[in-house]
């Protein structure tokens, strides 16, 4: 999308108490943590303890679109810009993966397949944007 103003200073922790910003919603996008409990949540972390300078990102629009698939190869999640990105993100969350998270054993059902993806959709969503900021088009979760 093109601008007609050039873009300004990053919005900081400083800018946003000036406007009156006293709590800020926040998660961990380290793969190695995805700590999501406040935002799951709906909580929020007061802001008057950071410094000044922190430059607070804008966040990117990041929905799931659709999910495909089946037993054998697992679901392939769709996840972009709009319902109608040409060049969605492809996460696969594999049978190996989700009985590894739910501590059970292979074979599963499809339907627990399908059941596991639609209850951890955001988490999901989470993962899938985490490997597309890395400039990733696509993941398979083992």
């Amino acid at each position: 999308m093109n601008s007609k103003h050039p873009p300004g200073e990053p919005t900081t922790l400083g800018n946003m108490r000036e406007l009156g910003v006293r709590r800020l919603l926040v998660s961990c996008i380290n793969p190695e943590c995805r700590h999501d409990a406040l935002l799951r949540q709906g909580m929020a972390v007061k802001t008057d303890g950071f410094r000044e300078n922190i430059i607070v990102e804008p966040t990117e629009e990041f929905i799931w679109i659709a999910t495909y698939g089946d037993i054998k190869s697992g679901m392939r999640m769709h996840f972009g810009k709009s319902i109608d990105d040409p060049i969605p993100f492809i996460l696969t969350v594999t049978p190996r993966y989700v009985a590894h998270q739910m501590q059970t054993t292979l074979p599963l059902k499809i339907q627990e397949l399908q059941h596991y993806c639609k209850e951890k959709r955001e988490e999901l969503r989470k993962i899938a944007l985490n490997c597309k900021q890395r400039g990733l088009n696509a993941e398979v979760l083992m």
